[in-house]
């Protein structure tokens, strides 16, 4: 189960908050947190996975509309899936292994990756 978290562009969280927040409810898959392609500073909100659906639905109802870092947070089920950091990883091995494309080249493919474009 897949969850955005929405909040003020003005908090910044670490993984490890979010960890230590959502993860009393359970076994967190993933975590990513999307960053502005320009500042590199987080986008204000993000995506976290459970392994089951109940442990999900459980910080939903725990945490829709509670405070998190003194700021009311808004908790949506995601509409999509995301690419994992490792599946992003593989793809650029690929890249870089099989068509021959330089560092360079495969930061800024990395990079549009993880801003979403």
């Amino acid at each position: 189960m897949i969850f955005k978290k929405k909040c003020s562009s003005k908090l910044y969280f670490s993984r490890e908050d979010l960890e230590n927040e959502f993860g009393r409810f359970g076994s967190i898959v993933d975590i990513m947190i999307p960053v502005d392609f320009h500042t590199r500073k987080p986008k204000g909100y993000c995506f976290i996975e459970f392994e089951d659906f109940y442990q999900a639905e459980d910080a939903f109802y725990s945490l829709h509309l509670s405070t998190f870092f003194g700021e009311k947070i808004e908790i949506d089920y995601a509409k999509s899936d995301w690419k994992r950091e490792i599946q992003i990883r593989e793809q650029l091995q690929f890249l870089k292994e099989s068509c021959n494309i330089n560092e360079q080249k495969i930061k800024c493919i990395h990079a549009l990756n993880m801003s979403g474009i």
